[in-house]
């Protein structure tokens, strides 16, 4: 498990890939709609709504937010694994490497 500390504070002057980006702007979105929930009726209704549609869903807003870092890490082992692939280095040192399946490897040529 891999844990990192987002400061959004300090989020202009990162480079994010387009899914880090969104998951960033997204972290930035909550962080403003929390500030305002406590001033606001209406905002606090619409996080409390957000939060038992994700219940019904079976997830939390977390787990969103761990699936799309998921989801951007893979996209991006895999893009690197292609072209390492396309290099000529063996498919079992990439597989070591990235943590993709041989399969997975084989699937991109």
């Amino acid at each position: 498990m891999e844990m990192y500390l987002l400061r959004i504070d300090l989020v202009n002057k990162m480079v994010y890939n387009n899914t880090d980006l969104r998951l960033v702007k997204w972290i930035q979105f909550m962080n403003k709609i929390e500030k305002h929930t406590l001033e606001n009726k209406n905002m606090k209704q619409t996080i409390e709504y957000i939060g038992k549609f994700l219940k019904e869903e079976g997830t939390t807003l977390q787990d969103k937010i761990d699936y799309e870092k998921a989801k951007s890490y893979h996209e991006g082992f895999t893009k690197m694994a292609k072209k390492i692939l396309q290099a000529g280095f063996n498919v079992d040192r990439i597989a070591e490497y990235t943590g993709l399946s041989i399969s997975e490897i084989e699937e991109l040529n």
